[in-house]
Parts: C-alpha cells; structure tokens; sequence
C-alpha cells in the first residue's frame, strides 16, 4: 500500500469515526470539504472527475437480444444526464417527420401518467 493510500485510508477512518452519526448527505459533503482544503487542486478534479465517471452507464451494449430491450436496459443503468445527452444526440439525427412522431409519443406518455 502506498503512503497516499495510507493517508487516504486514514482520512477515511477518521471521517467514519467523527461522522457516523449524520445523515450520509452530510458525511459526504464534510469529505468532500475536507478533501477540498487538504489536497491540490489538480487532484481533486481527477477524483471528482474519477467518481462521476463512475456513475456512467457507459455507452450501449450490442443488442443480443432485442434492440429495444436493450436500451431499456442501458437507460436503467445510465445517468439522468447521460440519458438527457445520448437523447438529445440521438433526436438531432431523426428526420423532422421522426422527431415530430417522437414528439407525439414522448407527450403520451406524460399524459398517460397524470
């Protein structure tokens, strides 16, 4: 184990011991404070950007089975932006005729729901 590894593991246990009574939305923002005042900027873009990264359904699998299925399945595991953005991208590429077929269906379906 490295030394920052063993310092990170340090960090980790003092925070779980000082923190373990509040809610988790806090412990995670005390960290991420922490965090921020004590390592250089650089690093704390790369564990930022390292944990978002993490939280990525990632692109599409091949369909195996159906293609519908499985972009169901990819949207279940995406993030809301990530669903936002593969939407936006995959909608600027229909033809005027589709997005507006789009359109209907997507306003079906909130109306189904209300």
């Amino acid at each position: 184990m490295t030394n920052d590894a063993r310092q990170l593991e340090a960090v980790l246990a003092q925070a779980d011991a000082h923190f373990a009574e509040l809610p988790r939305e806090t412990r995670v923002a005390a960290f991420a404070e922490l965090m921020r005042r004590s390592l250089d900027q650089a690093t704390v873009t790369e564990i930022a950007e390292a944990a978002i990264l993490s939280l990525r359904g990632g692109a599409p699998l091949p369909a195996l089975e159906s293609i519908y299925d499985e972009a169901e399945n990819w949207a279940g595991f995406a993030a809301p932006g990530e669903r936002r953005i593969y939407c936006w991208a995959c909608a600027k590429r229909l033809r005027p005729d589709q997005r507006a077929g789009l359109m209907k269906a997507l306003l079906a379906l909130d109306d189904a729901a209300a």
